[in-house]
């Protein structure tokens, strides 16, 4: 329910200190909830929701919250606004298993940005590359191709994350190595190791 939502939305800004404002010319920050419409879908039980994704224009710092979907990215979003993600302006995406988690790691992440006297850029890229290999690629999509084929092998996973890699290094502007493993042995999670 969206009234849930904006009670979760209010305190997780609140507690990490945020002070909140309905009027966009007031704000600093402006945080964007790629929400669903009736009910929210999930990406491992391989129901997705429908998406009412749109695409972004913004003009101020902003960060996105994707919660279309519980354990995985709305494709239809990052369709739609892959070109945001180097904006000047973007302080972070996240679209993973739960609401609460996605949105805490969204906030978490522009509040750190926005509000870092020694910013790494570097470090920056290293965490939206996690988020959109992690949320979108593989959760989102890869997740279900390799569990469909029952192999945990690395080889099939690295092979089927390939294309994303090699879009998401390209978005970003990243060149450094990545690794891929199942630290659980399951298809549930990936572990991203970013040399």
């Amino acid at each position: 329910r969206s009234s849930d939502l904006r009670e979760c939305c209010i305190s997780q800004l609140q507690t990490a200190g945020c002070i909140i404002t309905d009027k966009e010319a007031n704000s600093d920050i402006i945080m964007h909830v790629n929400n669903f419409e009736q009910e929210q879908g999930d990406l491992m039980l391989g129901v997705a929701a429908k998406s009412n994704a749109i695409k972004l224009n913004c003009f101020k710092p902003f960060f996105i919250a994707d919660i279309v979907n519980a354990n995985g990215a709305d494709n239809e979003f990052i369709k739609k606004n892959v070109n945001i993600f180097n904006s000047l302006l973007f302080l972070g995406y996240a679209g993973w298993n739960t609401t609460g988690n996605t949105l805490g790691s969204a906030i978490s992440a522009a509040i750190t940005k926005y509000m870092a006297e020694n910013y790494s850029e570097q470090d920056f890229k290293r965490l939206q590359v996690i988020r959109l290999l992690d949320d979108w690629a593989y959760q989102a999509n890869v997740r279900k191709k390799v569990k469909e084929s029952k192999n945990l092998d690395l080889v099939n996973l690295n092979m089927e994350m390939e294309s994303y890699v090699k879009n998401v290094k390209n978005l970003l502007h990243y060149n450094k190595e990545l690794q891929f493993s199942y630290p659980w042995e399951r298809f549930f999670e990936i572990e991203i190791s970013l040399k």
